[in-house]
């Protein structure tokens, strides 16, 4: 196996998997959705090894295209939309049909093994310490329209593949976050404005965190060993969300932590303020009820062992992602 192929290769994820394949001397081709943004792809061009094609999810001929000679793919482009006004166009079509197109047309290109990042909430939402979350588990509940779009991709991937004799091996990370990022996406928001000591707020809850450099890393560790099959959790510490804001100002002294977590409720007050600035402002939307009645609130505990076992998969200890990921805002100030 020498050349992968790895969609959205910009984005903070896709960047890294670049990254990663070409020092471990992997020939790498990396779509993007316009070529001659230079904007968006300067950080790519600095890369050794790697060739840079436009290709577009909703374009099947430019992704046959694109997949000619590759022995493998990664397919980790996705957006990353917490609301839209129009929920099909934006969000399913991107990550189902895309998904579907991407699948097929390797498929037609005789390309045998297929990662696919998902995401660690397609196993669910809520769990307990004692009771975590496995690869077993699927989401059955969530109404959200990303995460449900992402499931739903995940499924048809794994039953297509299975039909086409296509080794299939899925990657599921939390919230992801660490260096290396052109620009702040939403899972890094709430550290960009820890960075620049704005005012913000969080409910009460509990996830892991996982650095984007290990993401990457089970990845490609996932093309690299016979042994990975199916569905990978990869997540690094745990932390209450009272704790991590106590982990945050331990790194960084001077930032502003807030002392108190206010009760679920009040987020959806602070919902209608949101909706309301949308409307008469025109200011993006950073609340929804879907958001709230998915996310907040809720401890979610999750089992990495298979991804230990299999991939050979060791996190880096949180303090050195989250210090790594606040120096790294310094580089694009």
């Amino acid at each position: 196996m020498k050349k992968i192929l790895v969609t959205g290769g910009n984005g903070h994820l896709g960047y890294n998997l670049v990254k990663q394949l070409s020092e471990n001397g992997f020939q790498v081709k990396t779509t993007v959705r316009n070529i001659n943004d230079d904007e968006k792809i300067k950080h790519l061009k600095k890369l050794s090894n790697i060739e840079i094609v436009e290709a577009e999810l909703l374009n099947k001929e430019s992704l046959r295209y694109a997949m000619k000679d590759i022995d493998a793919v990664i397919h980790s482009a996705s957006p990353v939309l917490l609301w839209s006004s129009n929920v099909k166009k934006e969000i399913e079509d991107p990550i189902i049909l895309g998904t579907q197109n991407v699948l097929e047309s390797a498929c037609e290109n005789n390309i045998k093994k297929i990662v696919f990042t998902s995401s660690c909430s397609a196993c669910g939402m809520s769990s307990s310490l004692n009771n975590p979350l496995t690869e077993n588990n699927w989401n059955q509940s969530s109404d959200f329209p990303l995460l449900k779009a992402k499931i739903d991709a995940e499924k048809w991937a794994f039953w297509y593949c299975n039909k086409n004799n296509i080794k299939l091996i899925s990657i599921l990370p939390p919230t992801i976050i660490g260096p290396n990022f052109s620009k702040v996406t939403p899972s890094l928001s709430l550290y960009y404005k820890i960075f620049q000591k704005q005012f913000f707020t969080i409910p009460n809850g509990g996830c892991h965190i996982v650095d984007v450099r290990d993401v990457a890393k089970a990845h490609v560790n996932a093309l690299l060993f016979d042994q990975a099959e199916g569905r990978y959790l990869v997540a690094g510490e745990y932390f209450d969300f009272k704790e991590l804001l106590k982990r945050i100002k331990k790194i960084q002294v001077d930032a502003k932590i807030p002392n108190y977590l206010p009760p679920l409720w009040t987020f959806y007050l602070l919902n209608s303020v949101d909706w309301l600035s949308h409307k008469v402002m025109k200011k993006e939307r950073n609340l929804s009820r879907k958001i709230i009645s998915n996310f907040f609130g809720k401890y979610q505990y999750v089992s990495v062992n298979k991804a230990k076992q299999d991939l050979k998969w060791n996190p880096i200890p949180a303090d050195k992602t989250i210090f790594d990921t606040l120096n790294w805002f310094h580089k694009l100030i």
